[in-house]
């Protein structure tokens, strides 16, 4: 796997499968779970996943993302998106119309992984927790190369994507499952 020093600094994403149901992961400089993947496989299915084609449409987890754009960025300005000199994001994803820039900005990598067939999390990184950013609204049949490339989690720790809410935002704790598991397994009981 990537050294700690390579985890921090970079945006790593890593895939496994929860019962049925696939998932990515975007480490926003985390450290990834221990013994899931070796690099070079990591790479491997991370290409196999871009070349996938969108077959589905997205939906974003709209409240979540801009609660955390909001606390941990300062410009939301529209303008300030829109004269970039280069595109903050790629123009053909399917973007709902009144979708403002800053939010196609923030999420045109997750709507892309929802395109694929993927429920798409982010990680906060002030909290450590990871939050649903974009899913999928069709089920998509994951091709057997990449299924077979995807780490699965183990039944007894598979879960549901389960909301829990407070007054701000809904947020999902379906990847703290990999976390218990990885401690459990190699006997920590300390946090990532």
């Amino acid at each position: 796997m990537y050294n700690s020093q390579y985890q921090y600094t970079h945006d790593i994403d890593w895939f496994f499968m929860n019962g049925k149901m696939p998932i990515h992961v975007a480490s926003n400089g985390g450290l990834l779970p221990n013994n899931i993947y070796k690099a070079i496989d990591l790479q491997n299915l991370q290409t196999k996943v871009e070349a996938m084609i969108p077959t589905s449409r997205f939906q974003l987890n709209s409240n979540a993302i801009e609660y955390y754009v909001r606390r941990n960025y300062d410009n939301l300005d529209d303008e300030f998106f829109e004269n970039l000199e280069f595109p903050a994001y790629p123009k053909d994803i399917d973007f709902p119309e009144d979708t403002p820039s800053w939010l196609k900005a923030y999420a045109w990598s997750f709507a892309k992984m929802a395109q694929r067939g993927f429920y798409s999390f982010d990680r906060d990184m002030n909290t450590g927790q990871y939050f649903l950013v974009a899913m999928p609204t069709l089920e998509v049949l994951m091709p057997e190369d990449v299924q077979n490339l995807m780490y699965k989690l183990p039944v007894e720790y598979a879960m549901g994507i389960v909301p829990y809410s407070n007054s701000q935002i809904k947020q999902y704790r379906i990847v703290s499952s990999i976390d218990s598991y990885e401690r459990l397994k190699n006997g920590k009981n300390n946090r990532m």
